[in-house]
């Protein structure tokens, strides 16, 4: 048996002897500490497979990274395209809208033209068939009213009330006629002439019709000579306020 009497030794034994170390060690250190070097070699293994995991995850999640910042580019290409296809559209549309509004005036022109054009052939109409109007709804002409004699007329008994334009507007009235009646008794008719009779012309008739009763002492009617009316001033038609001569479809067809 070894005999140890000094620290030396102690130590030359527990380095010369590997039995006599273990032993030593294991009295000396807890099962804990003993087992610490394997539990630590299995931490840090665990560790290096948590590492390796974790770069893994980094890596995919680079990936997605870099597939997400492609398709933002794609988006971002694709945004910027619709933006100027936005724009060409928002052109297109203002062009289209401008188009319109042009067409649409030139539809109000013409409407007018038109308008005008019909309103012109109506008053010709009706002074070429004057006698036919007034045979028409009854009466036999005597002479028409006109230019000169409608001034004097009107300058020789004038209505209490009136404005320079309703004057005017008697001065140049379609038509008037003096006539015999039914009966035949002296009489006067104001014509108004329209393609479409609408209120205006109704009103301008019977504002003339009442000057001529004012003026003359006489009956006097009101009449509109047109091809159609407007629905507004159908009450006075079935009424008997205003007689209506219809202008036939050929008078204003070009000859």
């Amino acid at each position: 048996m070894t005999t140890i009497n000094t620290s030396d030794d102690l130590l030359r034994l527990l380095r010369e002897d590997s039995t006599f170390y273990a032993e030593a060690r294991r009295l000396v250190l807890s099962d804990e500490l003993l087992a610490l070097p394997e539990r630590f070699a299995a931490l840090a293994n665990r560790v290096d497979g948590f590492i390796e995991e974790q770069r893994a995850v980094n890596e995919r999640v680079d990936g997605f990274i870099e597939e997400q910042r492609a398709v933002n580019e794609r988006v971002d290409g694709f945004i910027e395209e619709q933006k100027a296809t936005n724009e060409e559209q928002r052109v297109f549309n203002q062009r289209v809208d401008e188009f319109i509004e042009e067409q649409r005036a030139t539809n109000r022109r013409l409407e007018t033209a038109i308008g005008e054009l019909r309103g012109d052939q109506a008053y010709r109409a009706c002074r070429e068939r004057a006698d036919e109007i007034a045979e028409e709804l009854g009466f036999t002409v005597i002479d028409i009213i006109s230019g000169l004699q409608r001034r004097e007329l009107f300058r020789s008994n004038p209505p209490p009330t009136f404005t320079p334009g309703d004057r005017r507007s008697f001065y140049y009235a379609d038509l008037i006629m003096q006539m015999w009646d039914q009966q035949g008794n002296p009489a006067y008719l104001a014509v108004e002439a329209s393609y479409t009779a609408d209120e205006r012309d109704t009103q301008r008739a019977l504002r003339n019709a009442q000057y001529l009763r004012h003026i003359t002492g006489l009956p006097a009617y009101a009449a509109i000579a047109s091809r159609q009316n407007d629905r507004a001033i159908q009450e006075l038609l079935d009424g008997g306020s205003i007689l209506w001569y219809q202008l036939p479809d050929e008078a204003f067809k070009p000859e």
